[in-house]
């Protein structure tokens, strides 16, 4: 998708645990991602429903950024 000219647009994030979450990770696996907590971020346009960018990482500033690379 290319020169989008969304009016409204929004952030929504989901959390998910991978394993488990952050806090019952064993030793052996904390750091590495897919164990512990997950995040969906998705940008969204509101008018249309259209779903122009969504990342998964972690819940952090960089990849609530990432998500609205568009």
């Amino acid at each position: 998708m290319r020169n989008l000219t969304a009016s409204t647009s929004s952030a929504m994030r989901f959390g998910q645990f991978c394993y488990a979450k952050d806090k019952n990770v064993p030793a052996d696996k904390k750091g590495i991602f897919g164990f512990g907590d997950v995040w969906t971020w998705v940008a969204l346009d509101a008018d249309t429903k259209l779903v122009p960018s969504f990342t998964i990482g972690t819940r952090s500033g960089q990849t609530a950024r990432d998500s609205w690379m568009i």
